[in-house]
């Protein structure tokens, strides 16, 4: 069995998801990258694809890391 690589947190807006994720990767010594909407949406054409590529791009060097992408349904 290989171990889980992604979870998908999903709810109403204020039942913890973002506590949630901040506590395992507090408990689990892990850094924390934490992406909400607004950092990635831009006005240029192309910036937003630079943007989304150097934060995984970051998230390999990292690695182990949590990336959490908030209000996903926002993007």
């Amino acid at each position: 069995l290989n171990p889980v690589s992604g979870v998908l947190l999903y709810g109403p807006p204020g039942c913890g998801k973002t506590l949630l994720a901040k506590a395992v990767g507090k408990k689990a010594s892990m850094p924390l990258v934490h992406i909400t909407p607004s950092l990635l949406l831009r006005k240029w054409v192309g910036e937003s694809s630079l943007l989304t590529k150097a934060i995984f791009t970051l998230a390999k060097k990292l690695q182990p890391c949590i990336l959490f992408i908030d209000e996903m349904d926002a993007l």
